[in-house]
């Protein structure tokens, strides 16, 4: 008896140990799915051979008007069969129109008819375009040697990676001005490469244009075109903004406040500023008398409540923010927040008698957001003190 028990016993740990196997194996195994390779007149669908497949049923759909990284992927009953194959890893399909996005689904059976294998996966999209598709084009205006400014602006273009990638082509860049209707052609661009720069340096100081591109293939017998890119728009502007700035509460050490009211004024301090816009939102706030440091400052939250342009009447600040004049000032009420670490609210202003009172905010929105022609978050610093500051986007 004891002996049997004991052989039952082996036999489970054995039966647990082969299942536990074969779920690792199975957890390791690829998935089958289908690769495609894009022509400028066919798609190639090419799979691996499950073992015991003898043939292979090809399903597509069409998924142009879902072509984003985070689209709703086509459900299975979305795809329609277009070709039965036997034996066989691939399949042309000819049947494509130009500069549309297909995704397909392969399902493999064995010599009864039952089904092994299938591509299919919910949460998987992999497409593809026959022709050029639609390239990209975008700001390439910073670094330390790309920067966009009033006099000249740099793109960069791609072809489609989602479409046939081809060589000798030519990018076709157009270009309208803000409150235009119409694009124009702007320039072409020869290439045997993939992606191709350009700097516009035709540009009109303080506009802004959109620019978009195509692609263009001649290969002796016809001519191939893509769709044009989705627009970029850049302003032909400084890409730092130059601000005068100016505290009209006087400086002092006010004791017992968690709270400070404050009224200051700003302006554009050159002509060729992007759009600024004042925010109803905070920002870093730091003073320090003569003979302190920047580390041995105080450091304060600043936020902004309302804004006037005749500093009479006043008009709360909307969620949006309000605009920046292009000349003028723009007068601004806003509030320095003790967080309780201190006992007094140290505040410079704009007074000279201060070794420093800045305003001020790095690679995250504050109260001041610059529409300029770079890249990323704004970025921003208002010397109360020497009344300039300068606002840029901070490329991420």
């Amino acid at each position: 008896m004891k002996k049997t028990i004991i052989r039952l016993i082996l036999a489970l740990f054995l039966i647990a140990a082969v299942l536990s196997h074969s779920q690792d194996a199975h957890a390791k195994e690829k998935p089958f799915r289908c690769q495609l390779t894009m022509r400028l007149t066919s798609i190639k669908v090419s799979w691996k051979q499950p073992k015991g497949a003898v043939k292979y049923k090809i399903y597509r759909a069409d998924v142009t008007k879902k072509k984003i990284y985070d689209a709703e992927y086509p459900e299975e009953k979305d795809y329609k069969k277009i070709k039965t194959v036997k034996n066989a890893g691939s399949y042309v399909d000819k049947k494509v129109r130009q500069n549309r996005y297909y995704t397909y689904m392969v399902k493999a059976f064995d010599k009864k008819g039952r089904l092994v294998k299938s591509t299919y996966e919910p949460d998987y999209l992999e497409y593809g375009c026959a022709g050029l598709g639609q390239p990209e084009i975008r700001n390439d205006g910073y670094g330390e040697n790309n920067t966009n400014g009033p006099k000249k602006i740099y793109l960069s273009m791609n072809q489609d990676d989602a479409a046939a990638s081809v060589t000798n082509v030519k990018y076709i860049i157009y270009r309208k001005k803000e409150g235009s209707k119409k694009y124009k052609k702007l320039a072409e661009v020869k290439s045997n490469n993939f992606y191709v720069d350009y700097k516009d340096k035709t540009v009109k100081p303080g506009s802004t244009y959109y620019y978009k591109v195509k692609v263009v293939k001649n290969d002796g017998r016809r001519t191939w075109s893509s769709k044009k890119s989705k627009a970029v728009i850049i302003p032909a502007s400084n890409f730092t903004a130059k601000y005068k700035v100016n505290f009209l509460t006087p400086a002092g050490v006010f004791t017992d406040r968690s709270v400070l009211d404050v009224k200051l004024r700003l302006k554009n301090a050159s002509k060729y500023n992007g759009k600024t816009m004042l925010l109803r939102s905070e920002a870093s706030y730091s003073a320090g008398q003569k003979g302190a440091s920047v580390d041995n400052g105080h450091m304060y939250k600043i936020r902004l409540t309302d804004y006037s342009t005749d500093n009479k009447n006043w008009t709360p600040i909307p969620a949006k923010g309000v605009k920046l004049p292009k000349s003028g000032w723009l007068y601004l009420k806003g509030q320095i927040i003790n967080d309780g670490s201190e006992e007094a609210i140290w505040f410079g202003g704009s007074d000279p008698g201060w070794a420093f009172s800045n305003i001020g905010q790095e690679e995250i929105e504050g109260l001041l957001h610059y529409y300029g022609p770079g890249l990323g978050y704004t970025s921003f610093g208002l010397n109360c003190i020497t009344g300039k500051g300068g606002a840029y986007l901070e490329w991420d």
